[in-house]
């Protein structure tokens, strides 16, 4: 019986050690993903705030 849950133990750790540097290609990808996101939402605010009448008090 405890052979049995070493080996799972044994198991488990692989499996972490396989699947820990996709995940951290993954979280990479995200925040790369996320950094092009906010930029592209301050540069579309900026636009709008420069040639539209989206916030109020632009126009007095």
């Amino acid at each position: 019986m405890a052979q049995i849950v070493a080996n799972e133990r044994v198991n488990y750790a692989k499996a972490d050690r396989e699947q820990g540097f996709p995940l951290q290609e993954k979280i990479s990808c995200l925040r790369a993903t996320v950094s092009v996101l906010l930029h592209l939402c301050v540069v579309f605010f900026t636009f709008l705030s420069s040639y539209g009448p989206c916030f109020p008090g632009q126009w007095d």
